[in-house]
């Protein structure tokens, strides 16, 4: 039987009259690292940089970070974007406390991916469109890392009501964030098409080779498919991705081996030979780098 366009039965679908549809939802979206802090006068944090995007909320005291384009002050209620492998570090720039609320994210939507970049690293003052339409929704995730559970509640239970409540807020912070960069980007051309197209293109083969190790090719292998010379792919893919697509695939490799430890009826073994590690050691090494802890480690920490 021949289905319709929306998956339906031809038989179905023809007697229907009128019917709307949101667009099919497939994107993966990651949080982490999101805190709460205050520090002491005379704290700093070293140059550093990560794979992901970040937001930092400053709530009290005032801030500076530097980046190798220069520095940047925070006060209260400036909001800090940060692209990624964007080296900064940071420091209180105040004779008192300094709060902030910091947390790190990454998505795989190219369009997406491609905006955030396309804005790169930026201070939004306290007052201006952007920082007064998300800092409601940021306070909303500091209200849950703030929340204490009601006596006698099970904690498992809390736990999973507090992430799906933490994921309701989170993309509601990113769809809000995304709604405002529309509107300022709309006067800068996007990517042309075609473009954004062979990017997505080749990080789907990407992943799907981190999913199946087995089949994984060189990326100078998968590159050659496409037709065009490496560097014009690098330079397109990084485009619309923020970075090259060598760090692209470490990135995903990383995310599906914290996804993975998480799973108690696989062994670090099997966790190594599904990401397409041979050497256990090898794997361990490589993980440390990512985490700062073993596998082993980090599977205990997250139990």
């Amino acid at each position: 039987m021949k289905p319709s366009s929306h998956g339906l039965p031809a038989h179905a679908a023809a007697g229907i009259a009128h019917s709307v549809h949101l667009p099919d939802l497939e994107a993966a979206v990651e949080l982490t690292g999101a805190h709460l802090r205050t520090v002491n006068e005379g704290w700093r944090y070293p140059w550093h940089d990560h794979a992901c995007f970040e937001l930092n909320l400053v709530t009290a005291g005032e801030q500076r970070t530097a980046l190798a384009s220069g520095e940047l002050h925070q006060r209260p209620g400036d909001l800090l974007l940060f692209a990624p492998f964007d080296a900064h570090s940071s420091r209180n720039a105040g004779s008192g406390a300094l709060s902030y609320f910091c947390l790190h994210f990454d998505l795989d939507d190219p369009l997406l991916r491609q905006m955030l970049c396309r804005s790169g690293t930026r201070l939004f003052v306290a007052g201006s469109p952007i920082a007064r339409a998300l800092t409601p929704k940021l306070q909303r995730l500091i209200e849950l890392a703030q929340a204490t559970p009601p006596p006698g509640t099970d904690a498992e239970a809390q736990g999973l009501q507090q992430r799906l409540a933490g994921l309701s807020a989170w993309f509601d912070v990113l769809s809000t964030l995304t709604a405002c960069l529309q509107d300022e980007l709309a006067s800068h051309p996007p990517v042309p098409a075609a473009r954004l197209r062979l990017a997505t293109q080749l990080s789907r083969w990407i992943e799907q080779q981190v999913q199946d190790p087995g089949c994984e090719q060189s990326l100078q292998a998968l590159v050659a498919r496409l037709g065009y010379s490496a560097s014009h792919i690098h330079h397109l893919f990084r485009e619309v991705f923020g970075m090259a697509p060598q760090q692209y695939r470490t990135r995903l490799k990383h995310r599906r081996a914290r996804l993975l430890l998480q799973d108690a009826t696989l062994t670090v073994r099997a966790v190594a030979e599904a990401l397409g590690y041979d050497d256990m050691a090898h794997f361990s090494r490589q993980f440390k780098r990512w985490e700062g802890v073993s596998p082993l480690q980090f599977r205990q920490r997250a139990a």
